[in-house]
């Protein structure tokens, strides 16, 4: 009998593109990586090829 545990851990990484992600991650495989935070959501005075402009609007 074994012991598995799953293991969530976070990363971060600098795209080629200057965009800036946080992903959690499972440790075991990483059969996942889900988005946490990315710079190019978040928009500042600084606008790079490929960065979202706009915004949303919910009803």
């Amino acid at each position: 009998m074994s012991n598995c545990t799953n293991v969530l851990s976070s990363e971060v990484m600098l795209g080629d593109d200057g965009n800036l992600v946080l992903r959690r991650t499972s440790g075991i495989r990483r059969p996942y990586a889900d988005v946490i935070w990315q710079s190019f959501d978040h928009p500042t005075d600084t606008i790079l090829p490929g960065a979202k402009i706009g915004y949303y609007i919910m009803e």
